[in-house]
């Protein structure tokens, strides 16, 4: 018994290899599609009053940066004065508002405990 490859079939051969190797791996990327988009849809339910309450807000917590901000620009401007006068009670309040601003930024967003499922 004699088996005879002939290019044509090996040609067909590693297409239909390839197009079940393709099928499979759209397959579970699809699955892992699903999964990613059900824990995002679950995280959007679970915080949905605080991100309605943060988008509420918007408007508080923009000016309440820019104030910082802006605190900050005063002392940045005239870097070059401070770098020439290395004065360090202008450093400590810059470092100070920085964290002041992190925060305040920090204190929007609730703690909460995640657990894993």
């Amino acid at each position: 018994m004699e088996i005879k490859i002939t290019a044509e079939g090996l040609v067909l051969f590693i297409v239909a290899v390839a197009v079940i190797l393709i099928t499979v791996y759209l397959v579970k990327l699809l699955k892992n599609l699903i999964e990613l988009l059900k824990n995002a849809n679950d995280f959007f339910k679970e915080n949905r009053k605080n991100l309605d309450e943060t988008l509420n807000n918007v408007n508080s917590i923009t000016a309440s940066a820019k104030n910082k901000v802006d605190y900050l620009d005063k002392f940045l401007k005239s870097s070059d004065e401070v770098a020439a006068s290395n004065d360090f009670s202008n450093i400590v309040s810059i470092a100070q508002a920085a964290f002041d601003l992190y925060d305040q930024i920090k204190g929007v967003f609730p703690k909460k405990k995640r657990h894993r499922k």
